[in-house]
């Protein structure tokens, strides 16, 4: 029986400097049972986030972000944003994402993205990939609560595969377009 114990505790042992290494809260969520994203539903009319931006080497800041959606007779989505930051002047935001025939995919684009924005939903939950000036990369996920009049969007910027920042965001509906 003690022969049997050994190999698995060594396993043990070697797996647990691992799990020391990994940051509290930071598994990637599964999509959770609920309503299935729709990109039209959700950001049609009028949306703002609030949440807040964390840079390596950086003091966290808070971001604030309004947009006014509208889905064109193609099938696109059109969301004109305006994004707020602590200490800089806010920024224009425009994305276009269309339906590419394939359930629950979109490509596009979108004016801090260098080449294709590619989106894709799996249940509740909304990911969205761009490439960004620098070498950048961005990947967001955005998981629809189950009132469907809110999300949590989690942003994570990479530059060759290193994180170099997150957004952690709550999105709300707030109303239909002026």
């Amino acid at each position: 029986m003690r022969r049997r114990a050994v190999p698995i505790l060594l396993a043990l042992v070697g797996i647990a400097p691992l799990a020391a290494c990994a940051r509290p809260g930071a598994t990637a969520a599964l999509p959770s049972p609920g309503p299935v994203f729709d990109p039209a539903t959700f950001f049609v009319g009028r949306t703002e986030g609030s949440g807040t931006l964390a840079r390596r080497w950086h003091d966290p800041e808070a971001v604030s972000v309004s947009g006014t959606g509208e889905l064109l007779v193609d099938g696109t989505l059109v969301l004109r944003q305006r994004v707020s930051r602590t200490g800089h002047p806010d920024r224009r935001r425009l994305w276009r994402l269309r339906p590419t025939g394939v359930p629950g995919e979109y490509r596009g684009h979108m004016s801090d993205a260098t080449d294709l924005v590619t989106a894709r939903v799996t249940g509740n939950r909304l990911t969205i990939a761009y490439p960004m000036r620098g070498g950048f990369t961005a990947v967001q996920q955005i998981d629809l609560a189950a009132d469907g009049q809110s999300a949590v969007n989690r942003m994570t910027v990479t530059l060759r595969g290193l994180r170099v920042a997150t957004l952690d965001e709550v999105i709300r509906r707030v109303g239909p377009t002026r």
